[in-house]
């Protein structure tokens, strides 16, 4: 397994955490600097590029982690999968409508899946997968989240899912990274 992350130059220091927090776990790491593309959300849409990135630089499954997170424990193991992600454990209070192009309140409660931690494999599927959240993340940067993309691209497409294995035993998202750069708004997004 492969960690990867990309991060603008306000988020090095974090992401040189999690590269040494890979180091002394005896993980493979994989960082990709990038300069700010102008707001928050634009920035989140940049992972299924980044992730499509580390693929390329192995032949295993890739990790996607934010910057401000770390790796507090070894690497759990990983049921088979083309891929392997994590619901936020509550309904956010609000979605985006794929219909009307706006943010509305969340009636269904649609558990949306955290784009914070994500892995992907080599498979078909996966990769389709990944391609076409990364086709969402383009049309609707700055409209919505990657979160909400993934969400659709995964209810939009057959892939063969698995929780990913709980990130409270194995990873640690840094305090001073978690409102870091986000708007106000960021929760009803």
């Amino acid at each position: 397994m492969l960690i990867t992350t990309a991060y603008t130059p306000d988020y090095e220091y974090l992401a040189q955490r999690l590269a040494d927090s890979c180091a002394a776990f005896g993980v493979q790491f994989h960082g990709i600097a990038y300069e700010d593309r102008g707001s928050w959300a634009a920035n989140c849409n940049y992972k299924p590029a980044a992730i499509r990135e580390a693929l390329g630089k192995t032949r295993g499954p890739v990790c996607w982690l934010d910057a401000d997170m770390y790796l507090i424990a070894p690497l759990p193991q990983f049921r088979p999968a083309d891929v392997w992600y994590y619901h936020d454990p509550a309904p956010l209070p609000s979605v985006f409508d794929w219909d009307s192009q706006k943010i509305v309140p969340n009636t269904k409660g649609v558990l949306t899946p955290w784009g914070g931690h994500i892995a992907f494999g080599h498979g078909a599927k996966a990769l389709a997968l990944l391609e076409a959240w990364q086709s969402l993340c383009e049309r609707y940067s700055g409209i919505t989240t990657d979160e909400q993309c993934l969400l659709l691209a995964l209810q939009q497409m057959h892939v063969n899912t698995a929780p990913l294995p709980d990130p409270r035993t194995w990873i640690f998202h840094t305090p001073e990274g978690q409102n870091h750069g986000k708007p106000e708004s960021w929760r009803l997004l």
